[in-house]
């Protein structure tokens, strides 16, 4: 028996579905959304393990697109630029070495605006 697993860009959700059981589009049984294919196994009928994955070319475009959507762009709820850079643990530390106890309200900020220069 061979089962195709298929992955949701919107929820992250991986889901099986049976060779036999082609469709045109995949859609995500807990959000709705369509998926894209992962990979095929062959499952023994017996046991029910997986003895072969196999994989094409689709799984490797996807790795792609799976880069692509795994880098976050931050928007800056002041000015709405995407010009934003995240305030790193070693500039906090140089930050509070520097100002002490003046610095404890930008350490709690995660993320520098190079736009409008301000802390979120």
């Amino acid at each position: 028996m061979k089962i195709a697993t298929y992955m949701c860009d919107y929820c992250s959700m991986a889901h099986e579905f049976s060779e036999s059981d082609e469709r045109e589009k995949y859609l995500c049984p807990d959000c709705g959304h369509e998926m894209w294919y992962w990979t095929l196994s062959e499952i023994d009928d017996k046991t029910g393990l997986v003895i072969k994955n196999y994989t094409n070319q689709a799984r490797e475009g996807n790795k792609l697109k799976e880069s692509i959507s795994s880098k976050v762009i931050l928007e800056c709820p002041y000015c709405h630029s995407t010009d934003t850079k995240k305030i790193t643990n070693v500039s906090k530390a140089v930050h509070t070495a520097i100002f002490g106890i003046f610095s404890v309200g930008r350490n709690a900020k995660n993320y520098h605006c190079n736009q409008c220069r301000s802390d979120f």
